[in-house]
């Protein structure tokens, strides 16, 4: 289960593997997991992994197969900040390295077998849960707006409902006039000064 308490960034999921917490990015298109926090909880590093002929390889393989990648150049896919692979520098020397969801799952099985599965099993959790939360969403919304429909039709009916709509558009017409009006003193003024 993800951890939510008072989440100030909600795109971002954390959860927990022996104690330690796995951050899970779902902002993009993209799921970005915090790669630091994977390798913290075995001691080692990111770029250990990355610096390998075979990551190398593999991301390079990842690049000529997935036409989101197909742009990003060779020097690319080894800097700081890639669709593959992200690093956020942060203040005192922290910061995190974060890799897209399918190099997450090969620097997980490098980390150990049984956090691979646990990696595998929480990105399909993060994935349906999220598409489950928009398709919930979307559905919320189109009753939301059938009932405005509904509402809006049974109200137009009655002369009251025309008064309060014309009196409404009539007070955005004075709104628009006063900016306008605002706009036009204000460059007067700074015309005479």
């Amino acid at each position: 289960m993800p951890i939510f308490m008072n989440n100030p960034m909600p795109h971002l999921l954390a959860y927990q593997f022996d104690g330690q917490e796995v951050e899970f990015d779902i902002a993009g298109e993209e799921v970005m997991i915090n790669a630091t926090e994977m390798a913290n909880a075995f001691g080692k590093e990111p770029y250990a992994f990355l610096r390998l002929e075979q990551t190398k390889r593999f991301m390079a393989a990842m690049e000529s197969a997935f036409p989101a990648f197909k742009s990003v150049a060779e020097t690319e896919l080894e800097s700081e900040n890639s669709p593959l692979v992200r690093t956020k520098r942060g203040r005192d020397d922290s910061g995190a390295t974060w890799m897209h969801r399918t190099l997450a799952l090969k620097f997980a099985a490098w980390l150990s077998p049984d956090f691979e599965v646990w990696i595998y099993r929480t990105i399909e959790e993060v994935l349906y849960a999220h598409g489950q939360r928009i398709g919930q969403e979307v559905r919320e919304k189109a009753r939301l707006l059938d009932r405005r429909e509904e509402i809006k039709a049974q109200l137009q009916a009655e002369p009251l409902f025309q008064e309060y709509l014309m009196l409404d558009f009539k007070i955005r017409q004075a709104s628009n006039r006063m900016a306008k009006y605002t706009t036009n003193q204000l460059s007067i003024f700074r015309q005479s000064a």
